[in-house]
């Protein structure tokens, strides 16, 4: 997930985290900078993952 200053924006990681409830997510970090959180996934199921958070966030 990438986006300018997302740790001063609130209202991402609930529906973010409520997205993300079926999948099995290994590992979440906030990234070097303040502007991604990366998820470790299963490979079969990061493009699903992709495309998921893209409509979710970016298609509305």
């Amino acid at each position: 997930m990438i986006g300018n200053d997302l740790q001063k924006t609130s209202g991402i990681g609930g529906p973010l985290f409520t997205a993300l409830e079926k999948y099995n997510v290994r590992l979440i970090c906030h990234g070097a900078s303040s502007n991604n959180l990366c998820f470790l996934v299963d490979h079969q199921e990061a493009e699903d993952i992709v495309k998921m958070v893209h409509k979710k966030f970016i298609e509305r």
